[in-house]
């Protein structure tokens, strides 16, 4: 028999959504995290303010919120990183750091990673001067010094970044390859209005190159000469983490998946499944959906 009844794995709004009704509904899961806290990537967000009955709050905060949430309902997180699932007898087989798991039914709410950066020189930065995440910029060492942050990017995920780093005390400089945002409404609006961010558009990095206290970025603009900072943080795109873990099973998390994959008993949800979406809402949402069918699934409405 497998050891566990529901294996969820990702402690992101989505896991800690489907967790909760999962014990509610009479299942004691077991939820996995790589860094074993609750809140996954909405620790980066400068602020959350589309989740109905919150106030604005920064993602730092609804993080810990979420961690609450869990406490409350004596729920807590396996710090873990699953590197592959596959099927077994009676479910499925979870090849984890911490050894092997066998589940009858798996919630894959694993989020997203970021692209990396294909230019000369950016995988030498890599977290040194290069980063992908500002919880992780934060967190370095670069983190007691000031200066100048090169942020990459156009989207919601880089000018979100950007007012994170300006709160925080950096000058911004933000480098969008075309000529307008890809993101739009109030975050441009807001981005705009804040001092501190410096906004260049139509401009293309080609190169990273380590300079005294810091790192260069050379772009197409030849005649403007390389941005210099303190550190680079790129955000240009972001995938599902899931198509590494469930490749034996030929589920691609980049294909908009439903919450119900062909295979009984694994769910994907969240931006696992949806790509990088990135709201919170459409997560919960999923992680809820996914608790009551597992629940149905393994008819198990009763005590834990």
């Amino acid at each position: 028999m497998p050891d566990e009844q529901v294996v969820i794995v990702g402690a992101g709004p989505a896991g800690v959504a489907a967790a909760v009704q999962c014990l509610r509904l009479g299942i004691r899961p077991l939820l996995l995290d790589r860094l074993g806290t609750p809140g996954g990537l909405v620790a980066n967000a400068f602020c959350v303010e589309n989740y109905p009955g919150l106030e604005p709050l920064p993602g730092s905060l609804l993080a810990a919120r979420l961690a609450a949430h869990l406490e409350r309902f004596g729920l807590g997180v396996v710090p873990a990183t699953v590197h592959a699932i596959r099927r077994a007898t009676g479910g499925y087989a979870l090849d984890t750091d911490r050894g092997l798991v066998t589940t009858r039914a798996v919630i894959v709410a694993a989020g997203t990673v970021p692209r990396r950066l294909q230019i000369p020189g950016a995988s030498e930065a890599e977290a040194i001067r290069l980063f992908y995440e500002v919880r992780d910029l934060l967190a370095s060492p670069l983190s007691a010094e000031r200066g100048g942050i090169v942020v990459i990017g156009g989207g919601e995920a880089a000018l979100d970044y950007s007012l994170s780093l300006a709160r925080a005390g950096y000058m911004v400089s933000v480098l969008v390859r075309g000529q307008r945002f890809r993101a739009q409404g109030r975050l441009v609006a807001r981005v705009r209005a804040t001092p501190g961010i410096a906004v260049r558009l139509g401009v293309e990095p080609i190169e990273m190159l380590p300079v005294a206290g810091g790192i260069a970025v050379k772009t197409n603009d030849d005649a403007s000469g390389p941005v210099c900072g303190l550190a680079v943080l790129a955000a240009v795109g972001r995938v599902s983490a899931v198509s590494s873990i469930l490749a034996d099973l030929r589920v691609d998390g980049n294909r908009g998946a439903p919450v119900s994959s062909d295979l009984r008993g694994l769910f994907v949800v969240g931006d696992a499944r949806r790509g990088a979406v990135g709201q919170v809402g459409i997560a919960v949402g999923d992680g809820l959906t996914a608790a009551m069918d597992a629940a149905e699934l393994l008819g198990s409405y009763g005590e834990v």
